[in-house]
């Protein structure tokens, strides 16, 4: 198989891969939001830091395979936690609820414009 034709394949089944990291960050909003005590939340908000906002800022690259996706992603998800942390940390406001809910919003929204640009104008183009 070409590149070309791997490239179009990578980008038509991304859209999955999105629909579920959008639902992960959904689901961190409110496992955060409720204060709930559920023996899988460290490990849910543990998979959302390192792949959410990565992955909602590479899918606007148009990256070819997901194996330099995820290869950009993860480390560019830990940057910006790491940022987001700094921050906070920098104006003397450490709350990391609010931080990971305002992260989780943020790559809710950039996620779901994804997904709407894919259904708009097409998974190919």
């Amino acid at each position: 198989m070409n590149r070309d034709a791997r490239s179009s394949v990578w980008q038509s089944q991304r859209s999955w891969l999105v629909a579920a990291v959008l639902a992960l960050s959904i689901l961190v909003m409110e496992m955060v939001a409720a204060d709930a005590d559920l023996p899988f939340r460290p490990l849910v908000v543990f998979a959302f830091l390192v792949l959410g906002p990565g992955l909602a800022v590479t899918g606007f690259l148009r990256l070819a395979d997901p194996g330099t996706e995820l290869a950009v992603a993860v480390p560019l998800s830990l940057a910006l936690d790491a940022v987001v942390a700094g921050v906070m940390s920098l104006i003397d406001a450490w709350q990391p609820t609010t931080g990971l809910v305002l992260s989780a919003v943020c790559t809710s929204v950039a996620l779901a414009l994804q997904l709407l640009q894919r259904m708009v104008i097409g998974v190919g183009r």
